[in-house]
């Protein structure tokens, strides 16, 4: 199948000064001389990256681990509720309006959007998922089905959040400029990311899970995420190491769709053995979690 690709300068400084940091699945992951950004280059055509996220994004009959998107995005529901809880928790303690309008891009089955409803925020999301936007309709929630840079609204907003999102997006220098635009003077941003500085990075280089060139094409580290912020009019009010819940069996999955069969296999017996299959725990996953308030 032919892949179409651009070439493409660094998504935070614009330089054109990379090195080769690795291959994976064919693509090449760079590292900016300049500003230290790293990113996938050359990348698909903005067209073609849309494209992933248009059509059952979250639900793909006949998964496969070499593809991209989730198998079934709501089959560990009760972990992602847990770590949505966990993250809005944290975050709490950092916000200047505790109730207001929310907005959640990439609200995927719209789990997080219904945790601000029991938070007594106004929720709204953002979903390029067709099918999945209009589901989210259906429910009652208004949700857009196009990209942030594009939304046209007057509406601002007290609470922003992108939840393994940036890392997706082909113009984030344009979706900083937009969230500066939506987001009221008191309010705030919460986003998690992948950090490609973590110990996880460095530790599994180019088997880490988070390196998926045709979804992630930009890997932040804390000091390119800040940079991009203060650019923006932002400031970094909290930024800390996080993960996720996760239980054995979710584990295994990773490990065989990231090609590590061997201990995929020792977690199987494991799992068997003592009955752990329900045991479920926060562990890391080499992400960073920012809040952003206006400078």
């Amino acid at each position: 199948m032919k892949v179409d690709l651009e070439n493409c300068n660094c998504p935070v400084c614009f330089a054109n000064n990379a090195k080769h940091v690795f291959e994976v699945k064919n693509f090449n992951i760079v590292k900016c001389g300049e500003c230290t950004m790293v990113y996938v280059n050359p990348r698909l055509r903005d067209r073609s990256i849309y494209n992933i996220y248009e059509e059952n994004y979250f639900l793909k009959e006949g998964y496969t681990f070499e593809d991209f998107g989730y198998g079934d995005y709501d089959l560990t529901s009760h972990l992602r509720d847990r770590t949505f809880e966990r993250w809005y928790d944290e975050a709490l303690p950092s916000l200047k309006v505790k109730e207001g309008r929310a907005l959640d891009v990439g609200c995927a089955t719209g789990r997080f959007l219904m945790i601000l409803q029991r938070k007594k925020w106004q929720a709204s999301g953002i979903e390029l998922d067709k099918g999945m936007c209009a589901q989210l309709i259906e429910k009652g929630f208004d949700v857009s089905n196009s990209p942030l840079e594009e939304q046209k609204t007057d509406t601002t907003y007290d609470l922003i959040t992108l939840f393994d999102v940036v890392e997706h997006l082909p113009h984030v220098q344009l979706d900083f400029k937009k969230l500066h635009s939506l987001l009221s003077e008191e309010g705030s941003i919460v986003m998690v990311t992948p950090n490609f500085e973590s110990v996880q990075s460095k530790m599994f280089r180019k088997r880490w899970f988070q390196l998926k060139p045709r979804e992630h094409i930009s890997y932040f580290s804390p000091k390119t995420l800040q940079r991009i912020a203060e650019e923006n009019g932002f400031k970094v009010v909290k930024a800390f190491s996080t993960g996720q819940y996760a239980d054995l069996g979710f584990i295994n999955h990773r490990l065989r769709r990231y090609d590590f069969p061997v201990l995929a296999s020792i977690f199987d017996k494991f799992i068997g053995l003592f009955g752990l299959k329900d045991t479920s725990w926060y562990i890391g996953t080499g992400s960073t979690f920012y809040i952003l308030q206006k400078a």
